[in-house]
């Protein structure tokens, strides 16, 4: 018998409240999530892991880059990987986070079930 995928979240963001709020609803709900201050650490550790995250969820603002930015570089490699941005901009950038394939968009402050929506509708678009 086969064993299920544990999902696997990778999730940058450089408030220390936002990180670990997200790491225990997702954790909790049964998806391995590692957090990390800075894109630059969150890329160390996966050029160490042998497989891609199945979620990633970026903060739009970080330290001299846009999540968005990195999404497009980092889809280019692992196309099976969702993103969620995280961010204050939702009307301004709504349209080019579709245009860039961007799952979903979660609002600051974080509201949980806004964030649990949006990940379950990054793997179940139809629902």
């Amino acid at each position: 018998m086969s064993e299920i995928k544990k999902l696997f979240a990778v999730v940058v963001d450089p408030d220390r409240e936002n990180r670990e709020v997200v790491k225990a609803i997702l954790d909790g709900n049964g998806i391995e999530t590692h957090i990390f201050t800075a894109w630059v650490s969150a890329e160390n550790f996966l050029v160490t892991n042998s497989e891609s995250p199945d979620l990633l969820i970026l903060e739009e603002q970080l330290q001299g880059v846009n999540g968005s930015d990195i999404w497009l570089e980092f889809k280019k490699e692992n196309p099976n990987t969702k993103c969620i941005i995280m961010g204050d901009e939702r009307k301004f950038r709504e349209s080019m986070f579709s245009r860039c394939g961007i799952a979903g968009f979660l609002p600051k402050p974080l509201e949980i079930d806004e964030m649990l929506y949006q990940v379950v509708t990054a793997f179940n678009p139809s629902e």
